[in-house]
């Protein structure tokens, strides 16, 4: 993690500090899947954690992590999330939340579900052309790009070690008569499927 980032509030036992293995800085999150985790019929409602973060808000947000997912790693048979972002839209919809996870069924396909897009109610699953291997490091990089209230052309974006793998201009993350600053990024929630260091 680089310095002062830090003052993260950690859920235990699942997800700690980890000095031993990390991309650099002092250290990753480790997140450890136990045995409440399986079968994944029992993961929605025995295992998980996450970390939230806020900042000011903001039309484009773009993260960057490093992931290394363990040898033997499984993907559980709905999805495996690893982060999210929300809007700040106050409306009773709760606005968008970008869902970035391993695909379904042990498929290691990273994408992003865009939860209330394009309409309340409605989610649209977005795979990348990239599969996330484990036991090395990888870099993921996202961008995400509010939409003019009512036109779809929002951006959900990543690349993997540099190379673009997703790359959707076409999505309509508010409504019409949405307002700034409503409905604009504000959070970041990290779940974490291993090991991540933050940058």
């Amino acid at each position: 993690m680089e310095p002062g980032n830090t003052g993260y509030k950690l859920p235990g036992p699942g997800m700690t500090f980890d000095t031993t293995i990390k991309f650099s800085g002092s250290g990753s999150l480790r997140y450890n899947f136990g045995p409440e985790c399986y079968p994944d019929s029992s993961a929605q409602s025995a295992c998980g954690g996450y970390t939230d973060r806020t900042f000011p808000a903001t039309d484009t947000f773009y993260r960057r992590v490093y992931v290394r997912l363990s040898a033997g790693f499984t993907v559980s048979d709905v999805f495996t999330k690893m982060f999210r972002s929300n809007t700040n839209d106050p409306s009773p919809n709760g606005g968008a939340s970008n869902w970035w996870a391993l695909g379904c069924c042990g498929q290691f396909i990273f994408g992003v579900g865009n939860q209330n897009v394009p309409e309340p109610g409605r989610t649209t699953n977005n795979p990348s052309t990239f599969s996330i291997p484990t036991n090395r490091w990888v870099c993921l990089e996202t961008q995400e790009q509010m939409n003019t209230p009512g036109v779809a052309n929002g951006i959900s974006r990543a690349w993997a070690d540099g190379v673009l793998i997703l790359n959707k201009t076409d999505v309509k993350f508010r409504q019409t008569g949405y307002r700034l600053p409503d409905a604009i990024l504000n959070m970041e929630n990290a779940q974490f499927p291993a090991l991540l260091a933050i940058v």
